[in-house]
């Protein structure tokens, strides 16, 4: 540890400031009145501030105004910029006042703005905050700091939020702490002088925005009731539990949902209630605190009433879930749609830890659910729809159902529950297209064998005299990840499933160390942000790429010392399909011959592009260029070389050295027939929009030459017989094509085609647009 604090060498850790208000969809409401003889409308007005102080800046601040620009909220004790390593801790106080005439909630969050990293990891995830409620006190050492935040839950960056209500004139003071906690198993990973590089060999930094956002509280009345905003975001905010009529609490909103939860977690006693959903509720995706019903004297019953629960997020570490704890309990009738829960055991998305409580006819569909390794003896018990089921009497789940779930763990992990222990009965239940993925990436207690770690279709583990039986699992998946992000499958070892960055860089290296994956599959199993990431291009790749449907964002590849950039520099024999790419930035030099490229891929030998998409996109280079594809090059095999199905939306397009970039164009820069078989080209229902060439070139009319705003240049280098290229509706939209029509051959679809050695109008193979073989103009 002493080694991993003296050489870790980190950036300041800077802040800046975002507030903004989330409006609903109504903008104003009004109080009405009688002024000499006139009815005078008066339009309440939604206003928030926010104030900070630290060891820096000891008298509050108003982050808005000129006295604290560009504000750096986490300093030393002498309020100086901070080298963040193992172990250290920043506080600051902040106040936030609503200064306006409505009722608001609010939601406080930090959002990584900008970060590198290393082997794909960052200081987002070591970094953690937590929040002091209602302290506004300048701590004298970090150890004080940090014993004031003993009872708080730290969460890491990305998840970290704090939320509330102010009426009109109401503050709220509150201290957010930093911390490093120092963790031997991984600060290591984090240490450049241990011969790690950074994504841009610069010292491990990230830039952080605080975001304050503010909506109207559904507290506000109109003339009739105070439901009228009650379609605005819930964003953290706790409201009154309704009162009981005959034992029956009815929830009817997201805020009252969160009221209960917290007056069950203070100690109220529902004990014989019944608390019964009245409609569905979208918690937003802002984080949650579980229901901790960990007390089998105070037993109720949670009746969703066939309502859902939507955008559950939850970030914990024991006992994660909607509930935490449900003892002694009945929870039925409740959908969960749209969960994503994570801790490091007994996690899932009902109930963290169910004892003595029986689930019955409730449904989880399209959740994700993590359980994972921080210390030793966990990583344990995931499922949907619990994580641990035991004790006697009545521990069980029944008729439920599951549906489109991942579920990822290290041990005891089911698409439904985790383990059922004791005398607990899971019986009847259904689950369809779900995911079990068993994550070895950390094997502490060193399994050898695929029983040892307990990963099964409905329940993990059946424990002691638990009864099982009569479930039916309908397409369940178990895959196995022994390395971050790379999955596989153990029945299948020619597919390959990605889950993160890291494990996409995993998959790089793998083809970049020779691995061409020719005759295998590599499959996205969610979307994929790569910002920070400096991406070094696939050399060479000649299997099947299937995203489906996942996005991969923020590629940007710079600096590429290879000819072909792009996502993968050069593809042989391969199919890339259902991919998507958004914000990405390709750039390559001139001076690797040519400087060409492609945002997917940069050269094709023989290639099935279908289904992929790239949306607000930049590239440069210098020659055959291209939104999909740079260069098809259609030689002799006996492959189908077609791009299907695929759309760009807002290129840009540019050279990278000042000239003017050539041979290029919206979806693909270049084709070249070579020897080519007769399958030819097949291009169809693919579209372009918004397609921009950046050029300065006086000589070309600041568009270069044998542009396209759909294909640049179409050349035959030798011809077959029976060989042609067939575009079949295409569309071009938002682009003035017109532009491209400075040549004598040019379509609306390409720059040029002809003849590769005499330049001319000599015949070359066929090219059919939309079912009519093209004829160059005169």
């Amino acid at each position: 540890m002493k080694s991993t604090k003296r050489s870790l060498l980190l950036s300041v850790l800077s802040l800046m400031l975002c507030v903004s208000m989330l409006l609903g969809t109504t903008y104003a409401w009004f109080t009405d009145s009688v002024t000499s003889g006139m009815n005078r409308i008066n339009a309440g007005n939604l206003d928030v501030e926010m104030y900070y102080k630290n060891p820096g800046n000891t008298e509050w601040a108003n982050v808005a105004t000129a006295d604290s620009v560009d504000p750096k909220f986490f300093v030393d004790a002498n309020g100086n910029d901070i080298l963040w390593e193992p172990g250290v801790v920043a506080y600051a106080n902040f106040k936030i006042a609503n200064v306006g005439s409505l009722a608001l909630k609010y939601n406080f969050k930090t959002i990584a703005k900008s970060f590198n990293t290393v082997n794909g990891k960052s200081l987002q995830d070591v970094i953690k905050f937590a929040v002091i409620e209602n302290v506004q006190t300048a701590y004298a050492t970090r150890e004080a700091a940090l014993a004031a935040a003993a009872g708080a839950e730290f969460a890491p960056m990305v998840d970290f939020g704090y939320a509330g209500n102010l009426m009109p004139n109401g503050e709220k003071f509150f201290t957010v702490v930093a911390y490093w906690e120092p963790n031997v198993l991984v600060d290591d990973d984090y240490n450049l002088k241990n011969g790690l590089t950074s994504s841009d060999d610069e010292p491990l930094y990230i830039d952080l925005e605080i975001q304050l956002v503010a909506t109207q509280l559904m507290s506000e009345k109109d003339s009739f009731d105070e439901t009228y905003d009650a379609g605005t975001p819930w964003l953290g905010a706790i409201d009154e539990v309704p009162a009981e009529e005959d034992g029956v609490i009815i929830i009817m909103t997201a805020e009252q949902l969160a009221g209960f939860a917290m007056s069950v977690n203070e100690g109220y006693d529902y004990k014989g209630k019944t608390i019964k959903l009245g409609k569905d509720i979208d918690l937003n995706n802002v984080a949650w605190t579980p229901i901790n019903a960990n007390n089998n004297l105070k037993p109720f019953t949670f009746d969703g009433n066939g309502k859902a629960i939507i955008n559950l997020k939850v970030v914990g570490e024991k006992a994660v879930g909607l509930f935490a704890y449900a003892t002694s309990c009945t929870i039925k009738n409740l959908t969960i749609d749209g969960a994503n829960v994570s801790g490091i055991n007994h996690v899932a998305a009902i109930a963290g830890n169910a004892l003595c409580t029986k689930i019955e006819d409730c449904t989880v569909k399209n959740a994700v659910i993590t359980t994972s390794v921080k210390n030793n003896d966990d990583g344990d018990k995931a499922g949907a729809v619990a994580g641990y089921l035991s004790a006697e009497p009545a521990a069980s789940i029944t008729g439920c159902t599951v549906e489109n779930c991942t579920v990822t763990g290290y041990r005891d992990i089911g698409a439904l529950v985790g383990m059922a222990n004791g005398t607990s009965n899971v019986t009847g239940n259904t689950v369809t297209n779900c995911t079990v993925i068993n994550d070895r990436t950390n094997n502490y207690k060193n399994y050898t064998t695929d029983t040892e770690f307990d990963v099964n279709e409905i329940v993990g583990e059946k424990h002691a005299n638990a009864t099982v039986e009569n479930n039916s699992p309908t397409n369940v998946t178990i895959l196995v990840m022994e390395e971050e992000g790379v999955i596989t499958d153990p029945t299948d070892a020619n597919t390959y499933y990605i889950s993160n960055a890291a494990g996409l860089v995993n998959f790089a290296q793998k083809v970049n160390g020779g691995n061409t994956f020719a005759n295998k599959t590599v499959k996205l199993a969610a979307d994929v942000d790569l910002k920070g990431v400096a991406w070094t291009p696939l050399k060479r790749f000649e299997g099947t790429l299937d995203g489906q449907n996942h996005t991969i964002k923020n590629l940007k590849v710079e600096g590429y010392t290879g000819t072909y950039a792009g996502f993968i520099s050069v593809v042989s024999g391969a199919t890339i399909k259902n991919l998507n790419f958004a914000n990405a930035e390709v750039y390559n030099d001139v001076s690797n011959e040519g400087g060409r490229g492609g945002i997917i891929v940069g050269w094709s030998y023989a290639c099935q592009i279908d289904n992929c998409h790239v949306e607000n996109a930049k590239i440069s280079g210098l020659q055959k260029v291209g939104g999909i594809l740079g260069c098809m090059s259609v030689e002799g095999s006996t492959s189908l070389n077609q791009i299907t199905n695929c759309s760009v939306k807002n290129l840009t397009l540019s050279a990278s050295d000042g000239d003017a970039i050539f041979q290029s164009g919206g979806l693909l820069g270049y084709i070249q027939l070579i020897n080519a078989n007769p399958n030819g080209v097949v291009i169809e229902n693919n579209s372009v929009e918004n397609i921009t060439f950046n050029d300065d070139s006086p000589d070309y009319g600041n568009i270069g030459y044998y542009n396209g705003a759909f294909i640049g240049t179409i050349v035959n280098k030798q011809q077959v017989d029976g060989q042609k290229i067939v575009l079949n509706n295409n569309t071009v939209a938002g682009t003035n094509t017109e532009v491209f029509a400075l040549y004598k051959y040019t379509s609306t679809y390409f720059g040029w085609a002809g003849n590769a050695e005499k330049y001319t109008s000599d015949p070359l193979a066929p090219i059919v647009i939309d079912g009519v073989i093209w004829t160059p103009a005169e």
